[in-house]
């Protein structure tokens, strides 16, 4: 037949290991096909160390192959937004005494982080006192404190995410804020247990996909040998921005 006459043409002038790849690749193409057919989702197991983008990977999902972002999910991730800022600004207020970095701003800087050390942001607020914005805002502009962002965060374990926050604090603080897609995906949040997520996309021979995004921590990984049963794929994420930084778990490694 004329499909025989074309994989015989094709095969000539081809050396057996070429012959061999092909096979393989041919067979690949078949199993794909008949999977398809049966309607089986394509598991796909995301793994990664804490804060090597995993979660993001998976926002960016949700927004090009999903729905977007639910009103409840928008509101915790505003809250998750507050809480980078706040977790952010301290540990660099840490650091300026770690490295002994001088603060520009003289004694009424120093009071402002004592303000700062005795304030306990609650874990589930959406918002930020005036005061508290007010605060974080002058430090934030100290260029102490920026030297000490630059030169320091990735020893601080700092998210660089946390630097478009602060500088956007009187947008996300605002009474009528809603996060942009943008604000999602740069939100931060210590990712725990597994979590599976659906999508449809008609590629790669298949129409249904699932993610399964894991938590990062060593504490965490102990769970990831159960997410392994029937996966087709598996994506590992490494942070390029983190190639100087070590674990946040030992602080050595």
């Amino acid at each position: 037949s004329f499909c025989c006459l074309c994989s015989l043409t094709q095969n000539l002038g081809m050396s057996e290991e070429q012959k061999e790849q092909k096979r393989i690749n041919d067979e690949i193409d078949r199993q794909l096909k008949k999977k398809k057919k049966n309607g089986r989702e394509f598991k796909i197991l995301v793994l990664g160390a804490h804060n090597s983008g995993k979660t993001t990977l998976i926002k960016q999902m949700m927004i090009m192959h999903g729905e977007g972002f639910t009103e409840d999910q928008l509101h915790d991730y505003t809250r998750d937004i507050v809480r980078n800022m706040v977790d952010g600004i301290k540990v660099l207020a840490g650091g300026m005494e770690e490295f002994s970095i001088p603060y520009q701003g003289g004694d009424m800087i120093q009071s402002l982080v004592s303000d700062l050390d005795g304030y306990n942001h609650q874990e589930l607020s959406r918002t930020l006192d005036l005061r508290m914005v007010a605060i974080i805002t002058r430090l934030w502009a100290d260029q102490g404190v920026q030297d000490c962002w630059t030169r320091r965060r990735s020893q601080l374990q700092v998210p660089d995410s946390t630097g478009f926050f602060l500088d956007n604090i009187e947008r996300v603080t605002s009474e009528d804020y809603t996060p942009t897609n943008q604000d999602v995906i740069l939100s931060s949040k210590l990712s725990t247990g597994i979590v599976e997520h659906h999508f449809k996309m008609d590629i790669i021979m298949y129409n249904n996909f699932l993610f399964v995004d894991v938590g990062g921590m060593r504490s965490e990984r102990r769970k990831w040998i159960h997410a392994f049963e029937h996966v087709d794929s598996i994506i590992c994420m490494v942070a390029v921005s983190e190639y100087d930084q070590v674990l946040v778990e030992d602080s050595n490694t």
